[in-house]
Formats: structure tokens, sequence, C-alpha cells
């Protein structure tokens, strides 16, 4: 979660707006509908790991099993978002 949270130092959302637009084909949609996505706060998080919690033994399980990922992605994962 502390990880989670430093991104709010580092990654600004209303920058990333055009860019959401453009990636997943939404330009008609209006910028206060796409910011929750790009937004970091704790709640997000936890609903999310609850959910995980809830179907997998654990957050690997879940994203070998319902993602489809690898030891070489779950790797890549780490090193790219832990401190």
């Amino acid at each position: 979660m502390r990880d989670y949270m430093l991104t709010r130092r580092f990654f600004h959302p209303h920058r990333e707006i055009d860019r959401l637009r453009e990636k997943y084909q939404m330009q008609q949609m209006d910028a206060r509908s796409i910011l929750p996505m790009l937004e970091v706060h704790e709640d997000y998080l936890a609903r999310a790991l609850f959910a995980i919690e809830q179907s997998f033994p654990s957050v690997e399980v879940y994203l070998e099993e319902a993602l489809g990922m690898g030891p070489v992605e779950i790797a890549q994962l780490q090193a790219r978002y832990l401190a």
C-alpha cells in the first residue's frame, strides 16, 4: 500500500488524460469521467485486494491464474512498481 500511495508523488493524472483517450479510443469521454481511472486512492487498492482475496489464495495466484502471468512478467511488475 505504501508503494502504491507513493504514486501520488510522481504520477500526475491530469497529464495522462489525453494519452488514455487516444490509447483506448475514448476521445468523446469527458475528463471528469476518465480521471478516476488514473487517480490513486487507498480505497481503490484495498477494494481490489479484497476482491482478489475472495477468489484466490494470494495475489501471485491471481496474477498467474486470472491474468496468465508467469514469473518473468511478475518480476517485471515488481521491478517497475515496487520501491
